[in-house]
Formats: C-alpha cells, structure tokens, sequence
C-alpha cells in the first residue's frame, strides 16, 4: 500500500514511489491507471489516470507485482522509462524519481 489510514504521509520517504493505483483492464487484463497521486513522480512524468501500462524497462507488464518490483529497485535520482497506451496510442514516458522539497 503507499498509504495507511491515520498515520501523515513521510515527507521525505526512504524509498521512492511512483504514486499510481491500478486495476487489470477488462479488455486486455493489462494493468490500467486508475489514481494519479497529487505531485508523485508519475504526475510529474505525465501518466494520466486510464493510461494503460503496456511495459518499464523494457519488459512487458502482465501482472501489478512486476511494475511493483521494477520501482521497489528505484533509488532517489533514478529514471523509469514506461510505454504507455492512450488513446489507441502507445507513448513512452521516462519517470524520474526526484525529491521535491517544499
């Protein structure tokens, strides 16, 4: 889970998150964008709540525990290059884990 009820988001987590909720499309059973947090990394990469993940790093995504053990390799100041569907188009968006400081 990237959050737990009752307890203030970390300010400057450990490890990074990519700040995305997703469920298996009915069509394609590929994992399908459904939450976009407020000023995650995915946001400011440009993923849209409906994209449809296709593939990160270059392997292709058929079950959530991939992308979840793709991005739990990440460190601050990595890179994630994805290919996403949208609007019957695929798109490759490069995700950088930065910390933003307030």
């Amino acid at each position: 889970a990237d959050y737990v009820w009752g307890y203030l988001p970390e300010r400057f987590p450990r490890y990074p998150s990519l700040g995305i909720s997703t469920h298996p499309d009915q069509e394609s059973g590929q994992q399908k964008i459904i939450y976009v947090e407020k000023d995650s990394v995915a946001q400011r990469a440009g993923l849209e709540t409906g994209d449809v993940l296709i593939a990160a790093d270059g392997e292709t995504l058929e079950h959530r525990s991939q992308l979840n053990r793709i991005v739990s390799a990440r460190q601050w100041g990595d890179s994630l290059t994805m290919v996403v569907e949208r609007d019957g188009e695929q798109r490759e968006i490069i995700a950088h884990f930065r910390r933003v400081l307030d």
